[in-house]
């Protein structure tokens, strides 16, 4: 009897950990795609222009990250399954996530920097999402490393 207690209590702690690791891969996996071509296009930029583009996604226009039909993206274009919207507010990208998630419309901002190296995007403190499941996430900091090689002379660096 004592060993089928001790069995049930095993089994219910290691089922919560089970949800809370498929939890954090579930956020991982999502903010990864969900960055993943914005950071492309701001990495491309930050080579062309020296500099983060400071007006949105009409900034990213210039190196021609568009929609299909040519038009400057949207915050609801690059949603993700499990992601929407997706904003860049100068150096500030936000994700949320989509009312029908465990994390329902919780929130990951991201404040971007640059120096001449590259840029890097680190995760807030204001994120709305638990500790315990960004603390695991590897992916709530992104760099962009950019070769000062391919940086517009012209353009200073900030």
């Amino acid at each position: 009897m004592i060993v089928m207690a001790v069995v049930g209590l095993l089994s219910a702690i290691a089922l919560l950990q089970y949800q809370l690791h498929t939890l954090r891969a579930q956020v991982s996996t999502q903010i990864t795609d969900a960055q993943r071509p914005l950071l492309n296009a701001i990495s491309e930029y930050l080579n062309r222009y020296g500099a983060l583009p400071s007006a949105g996604f009409s900034g990213l226009c210039k190196i021609g990250f568009l929609q299909d039909s040519g038009i400057e993206h949207t915050t609801s274009y690059l949603n993700t399954d499990y992601i929407e919207p997706i904003s860049l507010n100068g150096q500030l990208i936000t994700l949320t996530f989509s009312s029908n998630q465990p994390l329902s419309t919780q929130t990951v901002p991201y404040r971007g920097s640059s120096d001449n190296h590259g840029a890097s995007y680190r995760c807030l403190e204001s994120s709305s999402i638990p500790k315990d499941i960004c603390l695991a996430s590897p992916f709530l900091h992104s760099s962009i490393l950019c070769s000062p090689a391919f940086k517009n002379p012209n353009q200073s660096t900030v």
